[in-house]
């Protein structure tokens, strides 16, 4: 099911924020590009959003201006939980996609629509489909980071099969995933998959 109400609406306020913050640390203060309709440009949002997953340091700043308690533990946890990185979105269920990584994650995501459906977010492509952006949690359930450039999947099935094959074996064992850990429970280190993955330190 899609997100509603004033769950969406903190949702995009707070993703609002943080594209803003992300443009204004990466473009040393020019101003947001704009489409010849004087919409956002999607390249530019996307190279914002991306900086934010790459330099969590950007969020302190939303944090430091946002008084509303609701958002803040929002961004509290996209700081500590959000998976970044590239995706392979398999299947559409309904308002949800079936989304895994590509790199570390061995997992495979419920993630819901927001304002939109997910057909729509994909240009109605046929799937699977690869996208580069965040998977973030947002109460019990999963989203994506909310600007999409979706690409097709390259021919190359010594490649993608193994992909496939995990995806087919997470849907037959009722492995997917459709939560993050609560708040505080996990130590993610932010990229495709790694969450509770501690660092192996040498006994001394």
């Amino acid at each position: 099911m899609k997100l509603e109400g004033k769950e969406t609406e903190y949702v995009w306020d707070v993703l609002r924020c943080l594209l803003a913050a992300g443009h204004d640390a990466r473009a040393n203060g020019e101003p947001f590009p704009l489409t010849a309709a004087g919409t956002l440009d999607g390249t530019a949002a996307r190279q914002a959003l991306d900086y934010v997953w790459e330099h969590r340091e950007v969020i302190d700043l939303v944090l430091a201006r946002s008084k509303d308690p609701t958002k803040r533990m929002l961004l509290r946890r996209w700081k500590e939980q959000a998976l970044f990185g590239w995706f392979m979105l398999y299947e559409i269920e309904g308002e949800d996609a079936l989304i895994g990584g590509l790199v570390q994650e061995t997992s495979i995501w419920r993630v819901r629509a927001m304002s939109c459906p997910w057909e729509d977010m994909t240009a109605h492509l046929p799937l699977p489909l690869l996208f580069q952006g965040a998977l973030l949690p947002v109460g019990n359930s999963v989203i994506a980071d909310g600007i999409m450039a979706v690409h097709k999947v390259p021919h190359s099935p010594d490649a993608v099969q193994p992909l496939l094959d995990r995806f087919r074996l997470a849907k037959e064992h009722g492995t997917i995933r459709s939560s993050f850990p609560p708040y505080g429970a996990s130590s993610s280190t932010h990229r495709t998959g790694v969450i509770n993955k501690k660092k192996k330190g040498k006994r001394k």
